[in-house]
């Protein structure tokens, strides 16, 4: 049986990188109107590389799916309320909550992770999770 229960409240800038990854697992567990986990709503390149070999047809969707559409914009609102409901009673809401209004949980989970990791480390959590997918 699946927990779904979301990470801790992060009010501490420093424990970023413990709840992205949390926060990412969270989302995995939540499942699209397209039946993949939300968490093609935070991949890093919103168009996928060309030629790329996927190992399997759930990473495939995940990092192809397309980020536009009434699908993608309901499951943004809901992914913005997870990122409300964790960040707001800390410094890290300030950075995105001017993107609550369009409910784009994307932008403003890429601004937090520009933020406070920079691209390096972003890129070492993403591939890890990938491999999990495998």
């Amino acid at each position: 049986k699946m927990n779904k229960s979301p990470p801790e409240v992060l009010k501490d800038p420093k424990q970023w990188q413990k709840f992205d990854r949390k926060f990412v697992q969270y989302l995995h567990k939540h499942i699209s109107k397209q039946g993949i986990p939300l968490t093609y709503l935070v991949r890093e390149n919103a168009i996928p590389a060309d030629g790329r070999i996927y190992p399997s047809t759930e990473n495939e969707q995940l990092l192809t799916v397309p980020l536009e559409g009434d699908n993608y914009e309901e499951e943004s609102f809901i992914v913005m309320g997870f990122l409300k409901e964790l960040l707001i009673d800390g410094p890290m809401w300030n950075h995105i909550k001017h993107f609550e209004k369009k409910g784009d949980d994307r932008k403003a989970f890429l601004k937090i992770c520009s933020v406070y990791m920079g691209g390096g480390a972003r890129e070492s959590l993403v591939a890890s999770a990938e491999g999990l997918l495998i």
